[in-house]
Formats: structure tokens, sequence, C-alpha cells
């Protein structure tokens, strides 16, 4: 395993300061009257572990002390168990992690997980960059892209092929160049917010 001395240097100065600073916000709160003595003792309590059911106590504050989320180890763990954890986690954490996770598991967790998923579209294969630049850039804001490429409108029914997954998505990009046809033509087959970026092709 390779350890990474700077990294872990930056973690070790949150691990050292990160608890101090959540414990002196919540007496700072109660002793200027912002919470009650009672609300603060609940968020004192909850910075050593959450109950859950009777199966789990979960490290809420581990990503405020270390900068990373307690890691979920699936494996001796009932399916149940393991989906219920991340959901509870996931509450409070932007991101949560499991090891060690079966196909089962994996499905489950799928299924309760709120997914945003974007389609980028563009119209042909000249206008990839521009489209990739905003595939990329959602993913690394943890949106999940259904990428559709080359569907221009001098060919529908590339495009009719895909009506379903442009459907699915929560959102759509479309970059043409050309004439810009494309956005129009994919606004009337869907009531899905749409984004038009014109590209300098054409």
């Amino acid at each position: 395993m390779m350890v990474l001395p700077k990294a872990c240097a930056v973690l070790a100065r949150r691990s050292a300061r990160g608890m101090p600073r959540l414990r002196t916000r919540i007496r700072t709160a109660m002793y200027s009257s912002q919470v009650s003595v009672s609300k603060a003792m609940d968020d004192w309590n909850a910075l050593e572990y959450d109950v859950l059911e009777d199966f789990a106590k979960l490290d809420g504050q581990r990503a405020a002390r270390t900068g990373f989320p307690e890691v979920v180890y699936s494996e001796g763990k009932t399916t149940d168990q393991v989906t219920t954890i991340l959901v509870a986690m996931k509450k409070t954490n932007e991101m949560v992690l499991a090891t060690r996770v079966s196909a089962d598991v994996a499905a489950l967790v799928k299924a309760h997980a709120d997914l945003t998923v974007v389609c980028v579209l563009c119209a042909g294969t000249s206008d990839l960059p521009v489209a990739e630049e905003a595939a990329v850039t959602l993913e690394l804001a943890g949106v999940h892209v259904q990428r559709i490429y080359d569907v221009g409108v001098a060919g529908l029914h590339r495009l009719l092929r895909n009506r379903q997954a442009i459907e699915d998505g929560d959102a759509i990009i479309v970059v043409a160049g050309m004439d810009g046809a494309l956005p129009g033509v994919v606004g009337g087959l869907t009531s899905k917010p749409i984004v038009a970026v014109p590209t300098s092709v054409g």
C-alpha cells in the first residue's frame, strides 16, 4: 500500500482540529442562547456516534474530523443491514463508500440512490469536444451522465432510437453546430429541461 505523506499530513491536521471546532460551535451556540441546553446536549452526544436500529453505531462526524466519512465494511453483514447503513449515512454525507459489496447489495443501493441523470447530446462528431467538456464537468460534480452522440437531424432515426434514454434523463444538454436545429427537435420530443449549447462548427 502506497502512503501519500502530503495527504496524510492534511488528514492529520483535520483530525486534530475538526472535533474541537465542532464542540466549540456547540458550546458557543448554547452560551449565546442560539440553541437550548437540551439541543446542545443532543448535538454533543451525536458527535460520538448515531445508533442505527440495533446493529450499527454510525460515526457521523468522522468526515468533519478526518476529511473522509466512515467506510462500511460489507462482508458479514446482511443485504438489509448494509443498505440501511448506507442510506442513513447518505443523509449526513455527500459521499459514502462500502467495500466487499455483493451484487445484491449494489443493486439495492442503486435502487435507493437519488441519482440525477443528465443526457448530453451532440449533433455530429465535430461537436464532441464541447459535449465532452459538459459531460466531464457534470461527472466531476457527481452527476450521472448519459452520452448520446452523433444524433443530428440529418439522421433523425438515430435520435428517435434514443428517445427513451432522453426521456429518462432529468435534464438534457444539446450541443449542436451548423444550423443548430437539434435543440428544437429534441424539445419536441420531451418536456424535460433543455440547455442548448452552440459550437463554432459549420
